[in-house]
């Protein structure tokens, strides 16, 4: 299922403009996922969640945890919700044992993802406080970024969101799922003429 971006003008907040791309990242990666548990049984789900491309880039299930728990505090960080926890999760988390356990099945990375869209779009509509030329700032440990708003989303946000779900598509890739560029855009959005 592809989520269309609703119809916006520039003066609508940020989120309203962002929250659509977002979800439409947790859903291109839940759909690689959902075609990597079809797959012929070939990996253990285990395995192919311990893939990763580079001995210092996260696996495959720290993938999902960085993308899921990023975009969940980023969207809770523009609709206004600053005191979440999750906002100081944005990104760059540096150690993979800050991750957590590595998810066993492939389900368990698919529930994760699907909580994370649900938790999007359970967000209240109407409260958008961040706007063109307002500061996001983003804890780190032992630093803050600050970031102008529309940097924030366009510059920040959006590009490491898909730098995830590309990982994600890449691993599977690697480990002999087969995952085409249509797996990773979901539903053509154009017709032929």
């Amino acid at each position: 299922m592809s989520i269309a971006p609703p119809p916006v003008s520039l003066d609508q907040p940020i989120y309203a403009l962002a929250l659509p791309l977002l979800a439409e990242a947790l859903e291109s990666a839940a759909r690689l996922l959902r075609k990597a548990a079809a797959a012929p049984a070939g990996q253990a789900a285990a395995d192919l969640l311990r893939q990763r491309l580079a001995p210092d880039m996260f696996c495959l299930a720290h993938q999902v945890v960085v993308l899921t728990d990023s975009l969940e505090g980023a969207a809770a960080l523009l609709a206004g919700e600053t005191d979440e926890p999750l906002a100081s999760l944005i990104f760059n988390r540096g150690d993979e044992t800050a991750l957590g356990e590595i998810d066993q099945q492939l389900e368990q990375s698919l529930a994760r993802l699907e909580r994370a869209r649900a938790r999007l779009a359970a967000l209240p509509r109407g409260t958008y406080r961040l706007r063109p030329g307002e500061v996001v700032t983003v804890a780190r440990p032992g630093h803050v970024r600050r970031f102008e708003a529309l940097d924030f989303v366009w510059r920040y946000l959006l590009p490491n969101a898909y730098f995830h779900v590309s990982m994600i598509y890449a691993l599977l890739r690697q480990a002999g799922v087969e995952v085409g560029k249509a797996d990773f855009q979901g539903p053509a959005p154009y017709s032929i003429v």
